[in-house]
C-alpha cells in the first residue's frame, strides 16, 4: 500500500458559496484535516479576497466559476 492509497480516506465536500462581501458565487472544495496535524484554515473569496470562514477542522480550496 502506497502513501497515496490513504488520500481517498479524506472526506471531500464540494459546493457553491456566495461571498458576503462582493456577493459573487464561487466553488468551494472542503477537505477534512488530519487529526493531530490541524492548522487554522481560511476560506477566501477568489474574487475579492474576503475571508468568508475560518476552521480548524477543514482545508478550503476556492475557485472562480467558469464563464461560458
Amino acid at each position: 500500500m502506497g502513501w497515496n492509497d490513504n488520500l481517498s480516506d479524506y472526506n471531500r465536500n464540494t459546493y457553491l458559496r456566495a461571498c458576503p462581501e462582493c456577493k459573487k458565487i464561487f466553488k468551494v472544495e472542503e477537505v477534512d484535516q488530519t487529526p493531530g496535524f490541524r492548522w487554522s484554515e481560511d476560506m477566501v473569496c477568489p474574487y475579492c479576497g474576503h475571508i468568508v470562514r475560518t476552521s480548524l477542522e477543514y482545508e478550503f480550496h476556492t475557485y472562480k466559476l467558469e464563464e461560458n
